[in-house]
């Protein structure tokens, strides 16, 4: 496992091999490894290797969800150019689906834009080609943001009203509103807005001490709250959690391309652009 993950942290920092989901750092890369295919025991289903003289030149990892039967597609990384990705990356592919042995349905990659090998491989997988996000990154700052008296930490009298919310504006994402409050613990913290008894809004993160890593996961404002500067305080009180009370060196956020409301939001707020990603999905 910690040769897969310098592996992958040595490729994943450059753009024309990046990867999302995966990180760059090669204590975090092996640490998730171990979380999300080895704690099952089933690492050898769902991570294929390839060698030349004993050397890793080739890993594909295949993050299968067994609920949804959809996997998350970590890779393929192929020590190479294009010639190498091409003659590599396609037995790796179809060596790390047949090991599924048909138990997946459906699979995400995540893909940055400079990334052309492995967009040439989606396209002769017959991908679909779905949205495009931008990535944007900012250090701890020296003092922490404004905060607002109006937003406070999340509690379960406002459950059904988050759920419902976060339901409405995020149908198709990752974690649903109960799964949300499943995720929240000393580090995963969910943010409110409430005015007169009313949820405004929420703005929901997730932090990782070990690795001085956080995330600002999804952000959002009820229609009749809009433009009253609430998604801005709902941010504050994010990220003054994550850089302040748990240290965070670094935060990233990810964010629809088209999104400029947004992106202007994570902007003001000292965020700058590193990546854009492409999502396809494979089925």
């Amino acid at each position: 496992m910690e040769k897969i993950a310098r592996f992958i942290s040595r490729l994943n920092v450059e753009a024309k091999h990046h990867v999302g989901y995966v990180g760059t750092q090669k204590d975090e890369i092996e640490a998730s490894i171990r979380e999300e295919f080895v704690q099952d025991g089933n690492a050898d289903q769902l991570i294929t290797v390839a060698y030349e003289n004993d050397d890793i030149i080739g890993v594909l990892g295949l993050n299968a969800d067994d609920e949804s039967n959809v996997a998350e597609i970590w890779g393929p990384y192929v020590d190479g150019e294009e010639e190498a990705y091409l003659r590599v990356a396609p037995r790796l592919w179809e060596e790390g689906v047949r090991k599924l042995a048909g138990n997946v349905k459906a699979f995400h990659g995540f893909y940055n834009r400079e990334n052309k090998n492995a967009q040439k491989l989606m396209a002769s997988l017959g991908a679909e080609k779905r949205n495009a996000h931008m990535i944007l990154k900012r250090s701890r700052p020296d003092r922490p943001y404004p905060s607002d008296g109006s937003v406070s930490a999340f509690t379960t009298e406002y459950m059904r009203d988050f759920v419902q919310l976060h339901d409405a504006v995020f149908p198709n994402t990752y974690y649903s509103g109960a799964e949300i409050i499943s995720r929240l613990n000393e580090n995963n913290k969910l943010f409110i807005y409430r005015k007169d008894d009313k949820l405004g809004g929420y703005c929901y993160v997730e932090g990782n001490p070990e690795h001085q890593e956080g995330s600002v996961e999804y952000i959002a404002v009820s229609d009749s709250f809009r433009a009253q500067g609430i998604g801005k305080s709902l941010l504050h009180a994010g990220l003054n959690h994550l850089f302040m009370e748990l240290n965070t060196a670094e935060i990233s956020i990810c964010v629809e391309l088209g999104n400029e409301r947004a992106i202007g939001l994570y902007q003001a707020a000292g965020f700058e652009e590193e990546h854009v990603l492409y999502l396809y999905h494979v089925k």
